[in-house]
């Protein structure tokens, strides 16, 4: 029964880190659209001088930024639920578990990757954090498992 739970909860971390991911985001993507807006705004116009604004706006790389954070806050998101689905996998599993919960989290991060929060990636870019995720969560789990055979010796 205990390791029902677990799996629900390594597929189930990812997707909650995502649907917080993009609630939490809204005022910096709210932010984000309104200055590309503007932008469009601008470099649509007919009058010159307003293209001429847009044109500057563009080459201040103001409007870059801000997704840029977001890309950013999405990474980190990915990595940060694959550290917390590598604390649930407990050290004294047989190593054939560890990676089934560890495969389990990667289609958990897929599954959201399909849903709301980290649609805000590419899959290109969705896929090289997901990979620095698995790695980092494994590292957790292969640690923690050296650390606490040590501690028994």
């Amino acid at each position: 029964m205990k390791l029902v739970v677990r799996y629900l909860l390594v597929c189930g971390i990812p997707l909650v880190a995502s649907l917080l991911l993009f609630y939490g985001s809204l005022p910096l993507r709210a932010e984000a659209h309104q200055t590309s807006n503007e932008w469009l705004s601008l470099a649509l116009s007919s009058n010159e001088q307003d293209k001429d604004a847009a044109l500057a706006v563009l080459l201040n790389d103001e409007q870059p930024k801000f997704f840029s954070r977001i890309e950013h806050l999405a990474v980190f998101t990915v990595l940060l639920a694959s550290f917390v689905c590598a604390l649930i996998i407990p050290p004294d599993l047989s190593s054939e578990r560890k990676l089934n919960l560890l495969t389990a989290m990667v289609v958990g991060l897929c599954v959201a990757e399909f849903s709301i929060g980290f649609g805000l990636l590419n899959w290109f870019d969705f896929g090289k954090a997901a990979a620095a995720g698995s790695v980092l969560a494994g590292s957790v789990v292969w640690l923690r498992s050296a650390v606490m055979c040590e501690q028994t010796r």
